[in-house]
C-alpha cells in the first residue's frame, strides 16, 4: 500500500482529534506562527488566489482571512475536509477532498502552500512538479517540512512515533539541499531555504496541558523564534525542527 493510502486511512480515523489541535491556545498560536513564518518571504496581497495542498482541517483559511482573494484547500482525507467545510468555510473559501494528482482546476494560483505534507508523499518529485503546474507565471510555491539536521530532534520524533498512535511513522525527514534540488528540477527559480522552529514547533504538534501554563509558554516560544529565525538563520540552520522552501514559477 502506498504511503498516501496509509496516511489517508490514518487521517480519516483521527480527523476530529487532529482538528482539535487548533482549538487549544498553545497549539493554535504555534501553528499560526509556523504559517506566518512560512509565508514571511512571499509577497502576499489581497488579490492572491491561494491553494493549500494537504489543508487538513482548514484553519489556514481562517488564519489568513483578509489576506487573499480566494482560498482553496484540498486534502485526500474526506473526514478532514468535512470538518474544514463545516468549521472553516466562508466567503471565497472552498475545500475539496481529492488527491493532488487528481486535482485539475480550471485556473492557476498565485500561491501554492503546503505545511508538513510533502514528506508524507511517496513520489516527491512528482508532487513538486504537480504543484508547479498549478502556479500562475510568477507565482510562489512555499512548503514547510521537517528537516533532519538535528540529531536530538530526530530522536524525539522517533520517540513520538513509538508512543503516539495518531502519529504517522510512514514519513521522512528531509534535507534542505534535497528540497531545493526538487524545486529546481521542477523548473522553479529564486529558490530559498529558511530554517524554522527552534522552540515553537513542539507546541504546534502536540497539545500540552494545562493550558493556563502552556499557552503563555507557546507565545513566548513563538516570540523567541520570531526574534532569531531571520536574524541568525545561518547559525541555526542545522538546529531547527523545520525548513521552509520557497520558489517561483
Amino acid at each position: 500500500m502506498k504511503r498516501e493510502e496509509l496516511d489517508r486511512a490514518l487521517f480519516d480515523r483521527i480527523a476530529l482529534k487532529y482538528a482539535r489541535k487548533d482549538l487549544f491556545a498553545s497549539a493554535s498560536v504555534a501553528r499560526r506562527h509556523r504559517l506566518a513564518q512560512t509565508l514571511r518571504h512571499v509577497r502576499i496581497d489581497h488579490d492572491m488566489d491561494i491553494l493549500e495542498v494537504g489543508c487538513g482541517a482548514g484553519f489556514a483559511a481562517k488564519y489568513l482571512r483578509g489576506q487573499y482573494r480566494s482560498y482553496t484547500g484540498i486534502d485526500y482525507s474526506t473526514e478532514l475536509i468535512r470538518y474544514a467545510s463545516a468549521q472553516n468555510g466562508g466567503a471565497n473559501v472552498s475545500f475539496q477532498a481529492i488527491s493532488l494528482y487528481d486535482y485539475q482546476p480550471s485556473r492557476q494560483f498565485d500561491l501554492v502552500l503546503m505545511i508538513g505534507v510533502l514528506h508524507h508523499m511517496s513520489d516527491m518529485p512528482r508532487a513538486v512538479a504537480a504543484m508547479q503546474s498549478l502556479l500562475k507565471p510568477g507565482g510562489y510555491l512555499a512548503v514547510n517540512e521537517p528537516q533532519r539536521s538535528n540529531g536530538l530532534i530526530r530522536g524525539l520524533r522517533r520517540a513520538r512515533a513509538a508512543l503516539d498512535p495518531a502519529y504517522s511513522d510512514d514519513q521522512e525527514e528531509l534535507d534542505p539541499a534535497q528540497l531545493a534540488a526538487l524545486f529546481g528540477q521542477a523548473g522553479l527559480t529564486d529558490v530559498r531555504t529558511i530554517p524554522q522552529g527552534l522552540f515553537s514547533t513542539p507546541f504546534a504538534e502536540v497539545v500540552l496541558k494545562p493550558q493556563f501554563i502552556t499557552a503563555p509558554l507557546a507565545r513566548l516560544a513563538c516570540a523567541i523564534d520570531l526574534a532569531i529565525e531571520d536574524r541568525f538563520a545561518a547559525a541555526i540552520a542545522k538546529s531547527t525542527w523545520n525548513v521552509i522552501v520557497i520558489g517561483r514559477k
